[in-house]
């Protein structure tokens, strides 16, 4: 069986249609709106395998992906694993947005440019570190795998953002 939360209503309601049209799938896809933290969602479910991908990026805060993180968590069944995927990295912050300076031309000299973009920036960047903080269900730190992305070229999707396997 397959769970799984979106924010969207719209991209809900068309996941739900395709499932729908698939009597493979019918028995075996559960699809609802809520939010990332909303672990209620599915009834107290256990599962080997919890994805949250491409989308830590737009988390509020620290203190709320700590809660999401710690929520899956503990309904991780004995063994599973929480991947957590296309994650930016905190510590790449101020390289990240060099590149973008460099990519339109913007010299380094620029430094009130670069300084209002690094002030400027939204958008949840996370420091690898803590992942390793993060902790199983009996309260023991769980064991965390970081891999920074690959691919054919140094986009900025594979340059700055990693995964990360809990």
């Amino acid at each position: 069986a397959f769970d799984a939360i979106d924010l969207s209503p719209t991209a809900v309601k068309r996941v739900k249609h395709i499932v729908a049209g698939d009597p493979e799938l019918a028995d075996k896809v559960r699809v609802e709106v809520g939010q990332a933290d909303d672990f209620k969602v599915f009834g107290d479910t256990k599962y080997d395998l919890i994805i949250i991908n491409s989308v830590m990026q737009y988390f509020a805060d620290e203190e709320y992906l700590r809660r999401v993180l710690s929520g899956w968590m503990k309904r991780l069944t004995p063994g599973g694993v929480l991947f957590c995927g296309d994650v930016r990295n905190l510590n790449y912050l101020e390289a990240f947005h060099w590149s973008i300076l460099e990519h339109r031309g913007i010299s380094r000299q620029a430094a009130d440019v670069f300084d209002l973009q690094v002030a400027n920036e939204i958008e949840l960047l996370v420091d690898p570190a803590l992942f390793f903080e993060v902790e199983c269900q009996e309260g023991t730190p769980a064991r965390a795998r970081v891999e920074m992305k690959e691919g054919p070229s140094a986009s900025e999707l594979v340059r700055f953002r990693y995964d990360v396997w809990i």
